[in-house]
């Protein structure tokens, strides 16, 4: 009967941490303090993961993502004060966790939090997303209508939708996580409401949304015919995801006056003039270094191209491996593919196939994302990792959950 208070109270903590990363981005407009609640969750799971280490139960494979994480932190302190641009111990180690913060949040939902908690605080809060996906679809007909405007701009000379968040990327990332929610309740007529999920997730036109919901359905048609995934499938739906991010390309890798070209050559600039390690966290492409604007940023003379100057520098920290390759170099940029390589195996490995469906895709949205925007460091990485990390954990309550 104590057990069962237990994991009551605990998954409706973590309902109500849900419903907080889904709304987080509109409310931090109005409430500061509301911006930093990503940040807290890890720094609580970091502590939570740590004293299981210390105690000795942490299986293998998240020792090794555990000594990964402590690697990423060295390389990049320590090359702060050898390069010297960025000495200040505040934005350094508010970026450093910034990098690593996805870790931990995976190795607690993996090992420790029980899926069967997982479980019971998505059926808490299904039926209100139900009504938050109903409402968004309303916003976006009545966008089309013109009687609201939930739109950024258009691409693919459509409009993209971005409903209440300050952008489609954000709402398109959210939905992401929203799907894990649904997928994970006991609801019914959740099948419908997982579809519209696709389709919110197609009209923001971010590339990384669209791929994740084409994503769904090929694994899921994979799954339905009990077709063994092979590495020719792989290339297929890498051609295709290269087909659905020519856009990205082209601003990206192209066009040479964007800020994401530059932020990409000036990263790789980084890397080579400080081999083999990089110039440190805060120094360049980050939340941080945009904040605390950086000494490289002016060497550059980003203060004089627009989305990357003092007055308007929300572009700084929209690229996610150009940052890393620039603040830890080639050798702790290697470590971070390592990172990744190591956690598709987790998941790949622990995850149940019915699950992969949906894991794969998240995996690869957000991977593909990280060439242009820096997600993995954003609350909306924190909360998609506790899905990929309750998914890929194979217990006997979940097992009996499933059954």
């Amino acid at each position: 009967m104590e057990n069962k208070h237990k994991d009551h109270f605990l998954s409706l903590i973590l309902s109500l941490c849900y419903l907080i990363f889904i709304f987080q981005d509109p409310i931090s407009s109005y409430i500061a303090l509301f911006n930093y609640f990503d940040e807290v969750f890890a720094l609580l799971l970091l502590v939570i993961s740590t004293i299981q280490l210390i105690v000795g139960k942490q299986p293998k494979s998240s020792l090794k993502l555990f000594v990964t994480m402590v690697l990423i932190l060295v390389i990049g302190i320590s090359s702060n004060f050898v390069s010297k641009y960025q000495v200040s111990l505040s934005p350094i180690l508010i970026d450093a966790f910034s990098v690593i913060k996805i870790i931990p949040i995976f190795i607690v939902f993996k090992d420790i939090v029980e899926f069967k908690v997982v479980r019971k605080a998505c059926n808490n809060i299904a039926l209100l997303l139900y009504i938050y996906i109903i409402a968004a679809m309303v916003g976006y007909v009545l966008t089309l209508a013109g009687y609201s405007n939930f739109l950024l701009g258009t691409r693919y000379g459509l409009p993209q939708y971005k409903f209440i968040y300050e952008n489609p990327g954000i709402f398109g990332y959210i939905l992401i996580s929203i799907f894990g929610i649904i997928y994970l309740s006991n609801q019914n007529y959740k099948k419908i409401f997982l579809f519209l999920i696709c389709l919110l997730s197609i009209v923001t036109l971010k590339g990384p949304q669209i791929i994740f919901s084409l994503g769904v359905i090929f694994f899921y048609l994979f799954k339905k015919r009990n077709i063994q995934l092979k590495f020719y499938h792989f290339i297929i739906l890498g051609i295709i995801i290269v087909l659905i991010s020519g856009y990205q390309i082209k601003e990206y890798l192209l066009n040479d006056t964007s800020a994401r070209y530059l932020l990409t050559k000036y990263g790789f600039v980084t890397a080579n003039n400080a081999f083999p390690f990089g110039s440190g966290f805060a120094t360049y492409g980050s939340e941080m270094s945009r904040r605390y604007y950086s000494k490289l940023h002016y060497i550059y003379g980003f203060n004089k191209v627009w989305g990357l100057n003092l007055e308007y520098s929300y572009f700084i920290n929209d690229a996610y491996w150009q940052m890393i390759f620039a603040q830890l170099g080639y050798f702790g940029a290697v470590i971070c593919i390592y990172l990744y390589i190591k956690i598709f195996k987790i998941i790949k490995f622990n995850s149940d196939s019915k699950d992969k469906f949906y894991i794969y895709a998240v995996y690869i949205a957000f991977l593909v994302g990280s060439i242009g925007s820096a997600y993995l460091t954003h609350a909306t990485g924190v909360f998609a990792f506790i899905f990929l990390g309750s998914l890929s954990k194979v217990t006997k309550d979940r097992i009996n959950e499933y059954e």
